[in-house]
């Protein structure tokens, strides 16, 4: 849900969008590549119809999902990375992940959790928390521009 709200947010502002996830549905033969760049009105129906169709056959670890696609980004890209670890310190090689790319590209780091407020801060990182089932209205706090 947090990721089909980004989405649909981002493409309504005109934004140019292209997403990438560690799950893959192997029935509907989507692959761990980013989805190729969509312009126009049909933008926000690709993507969305992508998200939709993700199942959990599959999942490679954030750490790596990240490190494959260091290289696609290009500089001064926006990047925006939606987790649901469990409640804690994020894994360290992902943390490390999210550090490499924030090198080269702006980056924010949404967590999705129940009681976010207990959740420990990784320090160095722009995070923000969305705490399932309550209304989030942060959406341009991100400061993705």
């Amino acid at each position: 849900m947090a990721a089909a709200s980004l989405i649909h947010s981002y493409t309504q502002e005109g934004y140019q969008i292209q997403f990438a996830s560690n799950l893959v549905s192997k029935v509907h033969r989507l692959n761990r590549r980013p989805s190729p760049v969509v312009r126009g009105r049909a933008q926000r129906s690709k993507l969305l119809s992508g998200l939709a169709l993700l199942q959990s056959f599959s999942v490679e670890p954030g750490a790596k999902m990240l490190a494959r696609l260091q290289p696609v980004l290009k500089p001064g890209a926006t990047v925006v990375v939606i987790s649901t670890a469990p409640p804690g310190h994020l894994e360290k090689a992902f943390s490390q992940a999210i550090r490499k790319m924030m090198r080269r590209s702006r980056v924010a780091v949404v967590r999705v959790q129940p009681d976010c407020s207990t959740l420990p801060r990784e320090a160095g990182l722009k995070e923000w928390r969305i705490e399932g089932g309550r209304q989030w209205h942060e959406i341009t706090a991100l400061e993705l521009s």
